[in-house]
């Protein structure tokens, strides 16, 4: 058994941290915000919840792997996925509009042909089978299998299969998504499909690779799905199937570099908090998980500082949490005139009334 860091608390992070902690080892998760869930985020106001990030689910089948394989419960017991159709709808600047059914390869190929006119749908349909081609291609080893140091995927050959196109005395194959759309498709409204698609992502068609045109086969192969309740639910279900599997979280923790020993990784580092020399010490000072009377809790507090000469040290605030502390004795220091080191001292706080200050 390893002990194992894994810096972000995303939804490829809190995936792997599943599968190792299932595998035997210790895992610890470190994030630097507040929450889980990377861009899949939720804000809330007034009683109304609003999903941050993506809003559909394009392939269920990775999940519903991961929940198969790191415990008992199935993905359809920890949330309710219901099958968007249509899938897409869309605009063109000519004023024309089309409803893409969802996971139905011939009836987008319909679809298409009855708005934009024929052969719009044909040239959909062929882009679809050569992406299938390089879906088949990528799958095994760049979804499936470890990715071992110095193997040459592929064989650094594009998956994607092309068609030949004649420009002046040469044959070239499209190499990006954009050359894919206007050789092959030979459509403006088509183009911005299929660009759509990469967009969507945040790719730029122009930059990014042909064998991207797998995104819209994904999308008709295997349907796009809504999470009842926003995808921040799915998050949840991630999580609490780390915390099942015994994952540590450790948030508002920024990790800034990797410490190694012996040309191996030995663990993170993160910002150091530096703490007073012990003659700073007040007599009063107790661990914060200490009662020192009934009815009396000590807390440890860092105070602010000011330039101003021959001023005490104004914001008190808890160091756990950065809350300002109301009530809390200082036990006299002064801060150092023109300066900007702070200042640090402790501070007795009894029985703090906020609950997010109290230790």
């Amino acid at each position: 058994m390893a002990r194992i860091a894994v810096i972000g608390a995303g939804m490829g992070a809190m995936a792997a941290a599943a599968r190792l902690a299932v595998a035997g080892h210790r895992v610890a998760v470190y994030e630097r915000t507040g929450t889980y869930g990377g861009a899949v985020r939720r804000f809330e106001r007034d009683g109304f919840s609003f999903d941050t990030g993506p809003g559909l689910l394009p392939l269920p089948a990775v999940w519903r792997d991961l929940f198969v394989k790191t415990g008992k419960e199935p993905l359809e017991s920890c949330v309710e996925l219901v099958q968007v159709d249509p899938s897409s709808r869309h605009l063109f600047a000519d004023g024309t509009e089309v409803s893409l059914p969802n996971a139905s390869r011939a009836g987008v190929v319909d679809a298409l042909d009855e708005a934009l006119g024929p052969p719009a749908g044909q040239r959909w349909g062929d882009l679809l089978v050569r992406a299938r081609e390089a879906w088949d291609r990528t799958r095994r080893p760049l979804l499936e299998e470890p990715l071992w140091p110095d193997w040459r995927v592929l064989a650094e050959r594009e998956p994607y299969p092309a068609v030949p196109h004649k420009r002046l005395l040469r044959t070239r194959r499209a190499g990006t998504l954009a050359e894919v759309a206007a050789w092959e498709l030979r459509d403006a409204r088509l183009t911005a499909l299929l660009e759509g698609c990469a967009l969507a992502y945040g790719l730029d068609p122009r930059s990014v690779p042909a064998n991207a045109a797998v995104l819209p086969y994904m999308e008709h192969a295997f349907g796009m799905w809504y999470v009842r309740g926003g995808l921040r639910e799915l998050a949840r279900a991630v999580y609490e199937r780390c915390r099942e599997r015994r994952v540590e979280f450790r948030f508002d923790t920024e990790v800034t570099g990797i410490v190694e020993k012996d040309g191996r990784v030995a663990g993170v580092s993160w910002p150091v908090v530096r703490w007073p020399r012990p003659s700073t010490w007040s007599p009063v000072w107790r661990p914060a998980c200490w009662t020192a009377s009934p009815g009396t809790r000590w807390c440890a507090v860092r105070t602010g500082f000011r330039r101003s000469a021959g001023r005490r040290a104004g914001s008190r605030c808890c160091w756990r949490c950065g809350a300002a502390v109301p009530g809390a004795r200082r036990t006299g220091r002064w801060c150092t005139p023109g300066t900007a080191r702070a200042s640090w001292t402790t501070c007795s706080v009894p029985r703090p009334a906020r609950p997010r200050i109290r230790p």
